[in-house]
């Protein structure tokens, strides 16, 4: 499931990028979980999301980083369990520093990304994540 697409918007010629990644966020970057842990193994994960993210983004090979974007996180879980949005957005953050580190987009702050959305879709199959970045 991991993996990179691109494509331009019909009507707009906007670029819009899809990273599937074939599990969920860690769960050890959650904030509940973070406050629980040693800074230690909080960084060895963050870092690994981050490199996961990096080779993925890396694989798009833009010319340049877009400058303002819009970012949907699409969760899609196997089961019915309970997850806060919140968490999972903040556990996806090393994620999007990873993609930034790719130059995939400039920065993740208020002034480069217009919107961050997340949703879930419930689906028998396996547990995946996908990010799409919108060119604005």
């Amino acid at each position: 499931m991991s993996g990179v697409g691109i494509s331009r918007g019909m009507l707009t010629g906007q670029m819009i990028i899809r990273i599937g990644i074939d599990h969920l966020p860690d769960p050890a970057l959650s904030p509940n979980r973070i406050r629980r842990s040693h800074w230690g193994v909080r960084s060895e994960h963050s870092k690994i999301a981050r490199q996961e993210a990096y080779m993925l983004g890396y694989a798009v090979n833009l010319s340049r980083p877009m400058e303002l974007v819009e970012i949907q996180l699409i969760f899609t879980m196997s089961s019915r369990r309970l997850h806060d949005y919140d968490n999972l957005i903040a556990a996806s953050k090393p994620w999007l520093d990873g993609l930034v580190d790719a130059g995939v987009f400039v920065k993740d702050d208020c002034w480069h990304v217009r919107s961050l959305t997340a949703s879930v879709s419930p689906d028998i199959g396996e547990e995946h994540t996908e990010i799409i970045v919108k060119e604005v």
